[in-house]
């Protein structure tokens, strides 16, 4: 196979000159050609070398009788072979130039090294393409960052499939450009419909002015930290959305979580806690509590109303203020006790309204304690005890005008029981038969019957 030098290429007169200068001149020519910083061959329309300089035999890691002669292809891996057979037909074929092609060079010790080819033709009289020139360049500096680049893409990619947080990458004007398959689980729609879209679209119409401001914050390079909006899922209802979003120029990184579940918890709690309140301050009967020094700290509104006063009439009250006088000394007695044991039962206390009119209670209580032991307030219930208060007076009248008729009764009057025993007479029998009343009681009824009878 002929090969070219390059001194066919150089000027005639440079080329036959006889002095030193000439022969300086195509030393250098060769030199710069051999040893340049970047790699140079040609290549014939079948594929071979015929010329290549000493750099980008360094690279290949061979003699240039290696080389020479030989397919340019042999020293090129299998994926480059198909890239450089195809750019060798469009080249040869007529088009006669190629930019930035890579190719990775396959080695005489088997590694491989990376370079970016560009070449021009060299043609005939008649424009048919003879042979190629062509520049190589090292690329491995730019395949370590391209490598570099595609490890943290992966890694991206990888992050943004594992995540159990929706992650998205927004451009400041609202547009989502990137998000991970946390949203489509949450919300219904694809990835795909949801790339590219206005993401106020999707924001529920009550919170578009709360996300307008969260995106005048971003705007403004100010990152935003636990904000919540709802999201139109695609079968129309709504999820809660919390987020955690950083600005970078014209691009917004976030990560969201969907918080509906927890939003639903603390509805039922908030429910839960307005029905506490409603049962604490409606219930049928009075709840308070007293501090040690036996003052109000808490009432609910049925006491209140059983009392005739406001909250600002009692909070920080004694009760004492609120009950009779028979009362404080009910309450002077039994609260040492109290602070004591920790709980009483069945006290009864007659509440004096402002107007004079009084009620009675049944009041039991327990303590709260601090960690040490010591008592913090109280926690107290009562009951309306009018009704039976009233009936005691009745029976207490009742028993009090049946004393008055067995006293002067004429008749023999006498209570007994099933057990055969009198449980009570009244004085006519004792004028009668001579029996005392505690004679007559104390022994069987038969005792004193005729033995006949």
């Amino acid at each position: 196979m002929a090969t070219r030098s390059v001194n066919q290429d150089r000027p005639a007169d440079a080329a036959s000159g006889d002095g030193s200068l000439g022969h300086a001149l195509a030393t250098d020519v060769q030199d710069l050609y051999d040893n340049a910083p970047c790699g140079y061959h040609s290549v014939d329309r079948d594929g071979l070398v015929i010329q290549i300089n000493q750099t980008e035999l360094r690279w290949l890691g061979r003699a240039r009788d290696e080389v020479v002669g030989h397919r340019y292809a042999e020293f090129l891996t299998p994926e480059s072979q198909a890239t450089f057979a195809k750019v060798r037909d469009e080249f040869f074929g007529g088009k006669g130039e190629f930019r930035d092609v890579e190719y990775r060079f396959l080695r005489a010790d088997g590694s491989t090294f990376p370079v970016i080819v560009s070449g021009t033709g060299v043609r005939d009289a008649d424009g048919t393409v003879l042979y190629s020139r062509s520049t190589v360049f090292d690329n491995t500096a730019r395949q370590a960052v391209e490598d570099a680049l595609r490890e943290k893409t992966d890694e991206l990619d990888r992050f943004f499939s594992v995540a159990l947080d929706m992650l998205c990458i927004a451009s400041q004007d609202g547009h989502f450009r990137r998000l991970n398959g946390q949203w489509e689980e949450a919300l219904g729609w694809s990835i795909e419909e949801l790339t590219g879209a206005q993401y106020l679209d999707y924001v529920h119409p009550d919170d578009v002015g709360s996300t307008l401001e969260a995106m005048s914050r971003l705007q403004g390079a100010t990152d935003v930290v636990g904000f919540e909006n709802r999201y139109r899922c695609r079968d129309g209802s709504y999820r809660w959305i919390e987020w955690r979003s950083h600005p970078v120029g014209d691009v917004v990184y976030a990560a969201a979580r969907d918080v509906t579940d927890r939003h639903e918890v603390e509805d039922a709690l908030r429910t839960a806690l307005a029905e506490a309140r409603d049962l604490y301050e409606r219930a049928p009967c009075g709840y308070h509590s007293l501090d040690v020094e036996g003052r109000f700290i808490r009432v609910n509104a049925t006491e209140l109303e059983w009392l005739g006063r406001t909250a600002g009439d009692v909070l920080g009250h004694s009760f004492a203020e609120v009950i009779s006088d028979a009362s404080k000394q009910t309450f002077a007695a039994n609260y040492p006790g109290f602070l004591e044991r920790g709980w009483v039962r069945d006290l009864e206390f007659e509440l004096v309204r402002p107007d004079g009119s009084t009620m009675f209670v049944l009041l039991s209580a327990t303590a709260v304690k601090d960690a040490s032991g010591v008592m913090h307030h109280s926690r107290s219930i009562m009951f309306d005890n009018n009704e039976r208060h009233r009936a005691e007076e009745a029976l207490r009248a009742t028993n009090a005008q049946l004393d008055g008729f067995f006293t002067v009764s004429l008749e023999l009057l006498v209570i007994g029981g099933t057990d055969g025993r009198f449980s009570r007479a009244n004085p006519r029998w004792t004028e009668v038969t001579g029996w005392t009343e505690e004679e007559l009681t104390s022994r069987e009824w038969l005792a004193f019957v005729h033995p006949d009878d």
